[in-house]
């Protein structure tokens, strides 16, 4: 017995498998980040701007978690009410991108940001472990 599978049918199926896996990767991602607005900041912090669906952003934090060095971040979610507080409070790095590797972008929030409190230097976007390994210590 042959089954035959018209286009239309053929399209609605590739359709739900390329949605299913949009929304396994969407889903996968969310939740896997800690959400810190709220509690306080210390010297010591580096405070880490992201969005839930930043892939940079979730790069990043994986490559952060895998170098132990996750207790250092203050985690600042640009998404969420909570955290607007905190990102007014440091506008100068966060959104206009004083001290930055990015000194020319126009005022706004790239993700990821991180931000040394200590020493008040920006990083905008994805880093090599070598590259945040080297941001974390020029931080202390």
């Amino acid at each position: 017995m042959i089954i035959e599978i018209k286009p239309n049918t053929l399209g609605i199926l590739i359709l739900v498998i390329i949605v299913c896996v949009v929304g396994y990767f969407w889903f996968s991602r969310k939740n896997t980040y800690r959400l810190d607005c709220g509690k306080p900041i210390t010297e010591q912090d580096i405070l880490f701007v992201y969005t839930q669906t930043c892939p940079h952003c979730h790069a990043d934090w994986m490559k952060i978690q895998e170098l132990g060095l996750s207790e250092q971040i203050y985690m600042i979610d640009a998404g969420n009410e909570r955290c607007g507080e905190i990102i007014t409070t440091y506008s100068d790095y966060i959104i206009d991108h004083k001290n930055s590797n990015y000194q020319n972008a126009p005022p706004g929030i790239f993700t990821p940001t991180k931000v040394c409190i200590y020493n008040n230097v920006t990083y905008i976007g994805e880093q090599t472990n070598d590259d945040l390994i080297s941001f974390f210590d020029d931080c202390r």
